[in-house]
């Protein structure tokens, strides 16, 4: 039977905008992908007095980013200026990273998570999508 989980083996990057330093990452399960995308946008519906209702979407981007830094990065050698190795999942640490640095690992991250994006998708005949490297099924329907 073909394995649908995901593999526990890590990948070592090499970071291009912080020579010498690395990142060992780990792919997420969809559980945790799920998770991420529930964090990046919350909504939430409250009752006014004059039976009116509101709508709130709160952006939590900080907390998605957060989020897949601390389930992604398994070990790094990243430190501050005294030499103190990072804390990835922390927002503290997080705050100190070079925004360069970050968006390499952000960047990776999604690449070792295949999230893609929209515009990565090809409209099927049928309706459905996939990514545009991929055939086009050839499956009668």
């Amino acid at each position: 039977m073909p394995v649908a989980t995901v593999s526990t083996k890590t990948v070592r990057h090499q970071l291009e905008t912080c020579p010498g330093g690395w990142v060992d990452l780990r792919k997420m399960s969809y559980g945790e992908h799920l998770e991420s995308r529930e964090l990046a946008a919350r909504m939430s519906a409250s009752r006014q007095q004059k039976g009116d209702s509101e709508v709130t979407m709160t952006m939590g981007v900080k907390a998605s980013f957060s989020y897949n830094f601390a389930r992604s990065i398994v070990d790094h050698n990243l430190t501050d200026e005294e030499g103190t190795k990072l804390n990835l999942s922390t927002m503290q640490d997080l705050q100190k990273l070079d925004p360069a640095v970050a968006l390499e690992i952000e960047r990776v991250i999604d690449e070792l998570n295949d999230t893609g994006r929209e515009e990565d998708l090809v409209p099927l005949p049928s309706g459905s999508a996939q990514r545009s490297s991929e055939e086009p099924s050839t499956t009668p329907k």
